[in-house]
């Protein structure tokens, strides 16, 4: 559940960078420092993903 999560918050962030991308002019998506925060997120959240699939971690009571 939690990697599901993760991966739709990333797809919703990255998004956002092609919404920015797409429509330079919106006012909603403009400021200097809007992208180091997501991109820190996206890189962050990405970083546990990978962890997580790396551990497979298992959810108590569906251990195989």
């Amino acid at each position: 559940m939690i990697s599901a999560a993760l991966i739709f918050y990333i797809l919703t962030i990255l998004g956002i960078f092609r919404l920015r991308r797409a429509w330079p002019d919106a006012t909603a998506l403009q400021g200097h420092r809007l992208p180091v925060v997501p991109a820190l997120y996206v890189l962050g959240a990405g970083t546990v993903l990978l962890v997580l699939f790396a551990y497979r971690t298992a959810t108590p009571g569906l251990v195989s």
